[in-house]
């Protein structure tokens, strides 16, 4: 497939409506070949009006990302350095706060820790703040009876 048959593909996806926007990163033999923004996008605060995407334009995944880390969680699976069942705890230790101890890497990839969903609002200085982020994770009381 010829990079003109890429783009032609991207600009009919946009013209759906299905996306509003989106990024492409493709690599071929660790070269950049395709990258490229396209459509609308409204920040995760609300407060501005709608933007042109672009390169550096940041969008939340969310359980989306749960498919490329499943990938490197089995990757370590396989090598032996993790395991399924390992408790969370044992990675993370301060997360066995509030009788999280039990919970396990497995609980935590198929939904089923009982950790509490987010009630903050996300901007993006707090979707960038990895430590923010684990304290709070660490925080939280599993609604599950552990």
């Amino acid at each position: 497939m010829s990079l003109s048959q890429l783009h032609a593909i991207l600009d009919e996806l946009y013209e759906t409506g299905l996306y509003p926007s989106f990024q492409v990163c493709v690599r071929h033999r660790g070269e950049i070949i395709l990258h490229r923004a396209t459509g609308r996008y409204r920040p995760l605060d609300a407060k501005h009006t709608w933007r042109d995407a672009d390169l550096e334009t940041r969008y939340p995944l969310f359980s989306i990302s749960k498919s490329i880390t499943s990938m490197a969680l089995h990757l370590l699976f396989e090598r032996g350095l993790l395991h399924v069942d390992d408790p969370v705890a044992w990675h993370i230790p301060e997360f066995a706060q509030h009788g999280k101890d039990h919970i396990t890497l497995r609980h935590v990839l198929t939904h089923s820790a009982g950790i509490p969903m987010y009630t903050w609002k996300l901007t993006d200085d707090r979707i960038l703040d990895w430590d923010r982020i684990i304290a709070d994770l660490c925080s939280k009381t599993s609604v599950l009876p552990w």
